[in-house]
């Protein structure tokens, strides 16, 4: 489980030639309001493939209020279907 924010974080994944990247803006004592910024995943990260619902699901995030699309291309959506929506 990962520390509670008291500011807000931007992670940026490796996703071989695409983009993802999360971010994470705190408010009140316990909740956080989580945008995913596109959802490409990457073929062969550290010798296994990397898809984002998977990876944000090991950190503990079971919830986004929003994904931004900023181009509707393979590199940048190709995780959408491992999102469990």
């Amino acid at each position: 489980m990962t520390p509670p924010l008291h500011d807000g974080a931007l992670q940026i994944f490796d996703v071989d030639h695409g983009q993802c990247a999360l971010l994470t803006i705190p408010f009140g004592p316990n909740h956080a309001y989580r945008v995913l910024i596109d959802c490409g995943h990457a073929v062969n990260f550290r010798g296994a493939p990397w898809y984002p619902g998977r990876h944000l699901q090991s950190l503990g995030v079971n919830y986004l209020d929003m994904l931004v699309c900023t181009n509707y291309d393979e590199d940048h959506m190709s995780g959408f279907p491992d999102l469990e929506c």
